[in-house]
């Protein structure tokens, strides 16, 4: 998670929230994007080269692993599911 941190910061990494807009509002990780994984499911890509280094995290880890699949089946190439919000907040990920 550390490694994780380090590369969003210093803007090695792109860091997705999958959540719902509503989740995501209520708070999220800095410089986070939000992709709700419904609109992924539906065919919505980050509009992203397919080699960047994407982190992805929503509420408990189940909806980044499904969009972590989706994005890999798509040709992206360096997807990490880093689980839920809170272990980003437990390991000192700076919050909006």
């Amino acid at each position: 998670m550390k490694t994780a941190i380090t590369d969003v910061a210093a803007s090695r990494a792109v860091l997705i929230d999958v959540r719902t807009p509503a989740e995501f509002n209520v708070g999220h990780a800095k410089d986070a994007l939000n992709l709700d994984s419904v609109d992924v499911e539906a065919g919505k890509l980050p509009d992203l080269p397919k080699d960047s280094k994407i982190y992805l995290y929503c509420h408990s880890g189940r909806r980044a692993g499904i969009v972590m699949g989706i994005l890999k089946s798509n040709g992206y190439t360096d997807v990490t599911n880093l689980g839920a919000f809170t272990d980003w907040q437990a390991a000192g990920g700076p919050q909006a």
